[in-house]
């Protein structure tokens, strides 16, 4: 009851008692007069209006001293704080406490009421008060009522000693609820740093977040790019890269024409077949980076697959032959919604590989039926 929480902790409390602090002192202050105005008038006590007095004057005294504290919210210097105002809250309750000793009339019922519901009320209200913090509660009750209960047990008088039991209970009642109330707001503190935290790890999560997705649409944005100015060199290098390779078919198709003895004859036959391949693959190259760099756009029209089948048969037949395979070809009816010389080239493509890298056996070259598409597809 006497020791204050951590600097973190005291610092949220003091800083929830501090909001409510210089309202209670100022009802304090206006309590006391009419107080000492209702003993005064009621019960005709000479010395109520001095008490009431001093009282005034003792809360606008603690109003002042709370406004040159330091700021509760400063945790280097909270500690001094929390010390500053339990001293205020058991100053004003050594003034309420004497007004139950100085004004107490025991063979007057009635000023034993009045000091009792004085008593209760203010401490009810000093109990939302001081509730933050425990220490400064407990320091408020005791100065409050000890010196009201002392006074009721210490009487012979059977009512005032039963008010006095009855005041010792509700000192008992007023801690238990006090320090409940404390843990509560404790608790509710603790929760709030724990929130706090979350939201400080959620906020840092959410920048890295936003980092790495800004870092990564960097990335993408260079790589796409990086790959639209490859394209657009490829498709626009297509025309000088295949002059010196024309060049070089014209030069061996002239030596073709030479009277060229066997083992020359032998080189010079592969070194056609290079240059061909080398064609093959540079046409192949520059027709994919045309597409992919947006210089050719497909042309979309229905047209039968049939001719444009038979028409590669009777190119890639010969090639299948030379290398031993058998070149096979499936009749079909159907009829595709495509670009025709885009298929054509890929089809192109895919069987000259396949004629390309197969050793033994047959290139199959069909057209199978899904529902409202066609697969068309070449097997090796």
């Amino acid at each position: 009851a006497w020791r204050f929480d951590s600097p973190r902790v005291l610092s949220a409390q003091m800083e929830l008692l501090d909001r409510n602090l210089p309202y209670a002192f100022v009802i304090s202050a206006l309590a006391a007069l009419l107080t000492g105005l209702i003993c005064s008038r009621v019960l005709l006590l000479p010395g109520a209006w001095n008490w009431a007095w001093a009282t005034c004057g003792m809360s606008m005294l603690c109003l002042s001293v709370r406004q040159a504290l330091p700021k509760p919210t400063d945790r280097s210097k909270v500690l001094i704080y929390a010390h500053m105002v339990r001293l205020l809250a058991g100053l004003s309750g050594v003034c309420w406490g004497a007004f139950g000793v100085l004004l107490l009339d025991q063979p007057n019922p009635m000023s034993i009421a009045i000091v009792l519901c004085v008593t209760a009320g203010i401490n009810s209200g000093g109990l939302a008060v001081f509730a933050p913090s425990w220490p400064v509660a407990v320091t408020y009750w005791l100065t409050n009522i000890v010196p009201v209960m002392a006074v009721l047990l210490r009487s012979r008088d059977e009512l005032s000693m039963m008010m006095g039991v009855a005041v010792t209970l509700y000192l008992i009642a007023m801690t238990v609820f006090s320090y409940f109330g404390s843990r509560g707001a404790l608790r509710a503190i603790e929760l709030g740093f724990e929130n706090e935290g979350l939201v400080l790890r959620l906020r840092d999560q959410t920048q890295r977040a936003l980092d790495a997705r800004q870092v990564a649409e960097q990335a993408l944005a260079e790589a796409e790019e990086a790959n639209r100015a490859k394209t657009v060199f490829l498709a626009s290098a297509s025309h000088d890269l295949r002059q010196p390779l024309h060049a070089m078919g014209l030069f061996l198709n002239a030596l073709a024409r030479a009277d060229l003895p066997g083992r020359q004859r032998e080189l010079l036959e592969q070194a056609q077949a290079s240059a061909q391949a080398t064609g093959e693959m540079l046409n192949t190259l520059m027709d994919f980076s045309k597409v992919d760099a947006g210089v050719v756009k497909p042309q979309m029209q229905p047209f039968a697959l049939q001719p444009m089948l038979r028409k590669l048969e009777r190119e890639m037949a010969p090639l299948a032959e030379e290398k031993g395979l058998a070149f096979r070809m499936r009749d079909t009816s159907v009829i595709l919604h495509a670009d025709p010389s885009l298929v054509e080239m890929i089809l192109r493509n895919l069987v000259l590989n396949a004629i390309r890298y197969t050793e033994r056996g047959a290139v199959l070259m069909a057209c199978r039926r899904r529902g409202a598409r066609a697969v068309v597809e070449v097997w090796d």
